[in-house]
């Protein structure tokens, strides 16, 4: 009898899996560009983009607010080309920012009051996989070497 139990369980769930309905999205929100980083804080949702942009969208009315735009790179071969943006983070009405810089080195920018803020550059030359805050006066940084 538990045979049995069990036989009529594992088919019910199956057939329940593979029979449902595919489900379409309730809502769709479109970005610049690749997606890399998303952090979602307030009813908002930033999106870290390979196009040197953050874009920034309301959830509730499903419309974007506001594009942080990071400046363009130059290559190897001296040609412009768009940063990307590795890691996005906000704390407040800061909103951390880790784009892609020349020579393969990363920048951190802080966006506050509509102006980007350069807290690294280029000139550290440091290798950096993510920033995150710790607190609105503190960054984490992992970096890439040891």
């Amino acid at each position: 009898m538990k045979l049995l139990q069990k036989i009529l369980l594992v088919v019910t769930i199956t057939s329940s899996l593979f029979s449902a309905t595919p489900q379409k999205p309730t809502s769709q929100l479109k970005a610049d560009g690749a997606v890399i980083d998303l952090v979602y804080k307030n009813h908002k949702l930033y999106v870290a983009t390979k196009v040197s942009i953050v874009d920034i969208f309301n959830i509730k009315t499903k419309k974007i607010i506001k594009k942080i735009k990071v400046p363009k790179i130059k290559d190897f071969m001296g040609d412009e080309i768009t940063a990307k943006i590795y890691s996005v983070d906000v704390i407040g009405n800061n909103v951390l920012v880790l784009a892609q810089a020349e020579h393969g080195y990363r920048s951190v920018y802080i966006y506050k009051n509509n102006k980007l803020i350069p807290v690294i550059t280029t000139d550290d030359k440091l290798y950096i996989a993510k920033a995150k805050f710790i607190n609105k006066d503190t960054i984490v940084l992992g970096l890439l070497s040891n």
